[in-house]
């Protein structure tokens, strides 16, 4: 059991491919069993060659893990959590819940269609065993801590291209972003 715990936190890498919700060869209808074959081992064979095959020796609770990061765009990647989605692409609501984040600490990130038609993106954490922090695209604003309470960021568009949120437990990592 200790050894599955291991693989559940040891996520680096994971996920590093195009989002799954728009990949359309792992949404297929399930009508039989050799569609129903087909569709779970494209859906393994992606999280596997997208950085996630720590999380699939896991076992089922490593697979949902790395279902869950694929689907909105989110990537553990060298000391940090990061959302890499294109603003243009945040046209629905988008909840994720209790995405482990190391062993003890748990990461809400909810993506919400705001009344103007604009994604709203707020971060909580149900639990952690350390301070935790994120900042918006490019670390252009301070990092904000985060807790219990929603903190909402603003979804910017950079040039070039980043990530619209990062999320770490190193402050210091977190200001380096910045200059990078």
């Amino acid at each position: 059991k200790s050894e599955l715990q291991g693989y559940l936190s040891y996520t680096e890498g994971c996920y590093s491919g195009v989002r799954t919700l728009q990949a359309l060869n792992l949404w297929q209808p399930l009508n039989s069993l050799p569609q129903i074959m087909k569709t779970a081992s494209s859906w393994l064979l992606t999280l596997e060659k997208n950085g996630c095959h720590n999380l699939l020796k896991a076992g089922a609770d490593g697979v949902v893990q790395a279902m869950v990061l694929s689907m909105p765009g989110l990537k553990f990647s060298n000391q940090h959590l990061e959302l890499d989605v294109h603003p243009r692409e945040l046209h629905r609501d988008i909840f994720v819940r209790r995405l482990n984040y190391g062993n003890e600490t748990h990461v809400n990130i909810s993506i919400n269609v705001m009344d103007d038609n604009r994604a709203g993106l707020f971060v909580t954490l149900d639990k952690r065993n350390r301070d935790y922090y994120a900042c918006d695209a490019g670390c252009l604003d301070p990092p904000v801590k985060l807790g219990l309470k929603p903190v909402q960021f603003p979804v910017k568009l950079t040039e070039p291209l980043t990530a619209i949120l990062y999320i770490t437990a190193d402050h210091e990592h977190m200001n380096d972003l910045k200059h990078t």
